[in-house]
């Protein structure tokens, strides 16, 4: 946001926790913060309003059909969606997918990028950029000394080319 509102941006910041919320509010004066709650199924901006959303970390949302329509209906048009989807169909989504069934636990990979962005695609919004992030085993939070030389080897491989298969992939999508 910070990064954002220094370029010229005026940013409108949604979440459900109201913690982070309100550190989002301190750090950002002047942003709109709204307080979302989990039954939500709308945006709380009008018609055609914005140029970008931000949607990154909240799979729950990104994969769900009326944020999808919402996204057509909140963004101008030639507007972009930047976000990080998680992929069911690579290697870690599946494992993570079983993992989370036995435990009985919310599992993030909910659905397969290629199905994912056709999905967008019929909905009206054209995925123009995917890059595939996060092939190994290192969690969110690990600061192991091997994730930059991983990261090499991902870019040697060419792996981020195969967002399909990638367990996280950033992309950016324009509203047609």
């Amino acid at each position: 946001t910070s990064l954002l509102r220094e370029q010229g941006w005026q940013a409108i910041c949604g979440d459900i926790d109201e913690v982070a919320l309100a550190k989002c509010a301190e750090r950002n004066p002047g942003c709109r913060c709204v307080t979302l709650t989990m039954g939500d199924d709308r945006v709380p901006v009008d018609d055609a309003a914005v140029d970008l959303v931000l949607c990154i970390e909240v799979p729950g949302v990104l994969e769900s059909a009326w944020f999808r329509e919402e996204l057509v209906r909140v963004l101008k048009p030639g507007g972009l969606v930047v976000g990080v989807f998680h992929n069911r169909n690579s290697a870690r989504g599946l494992l993570r997918a079983v993992r989370d069934k036995q435990r009985g636990q919310y599992c993030f990979y909910q659905m397969g990028f290629s199905n994912w962005s056709s999905l967008m695609r019929s909905g009206g919004l054209d995925i123009v950029y995917a890059e595939g992030l996060c092939w190994f085993p290192f969690g969110r939070m690990s600061d192991s000394a091997l994730i930059p030389p991983c990261i090499g080897l991902e870019r040697f491989l060419g792996l981020r080319a195969l967002p399909s298969l990638s367990p996280w992939v950033a992309f950016v999508a324009v509203n047609s």
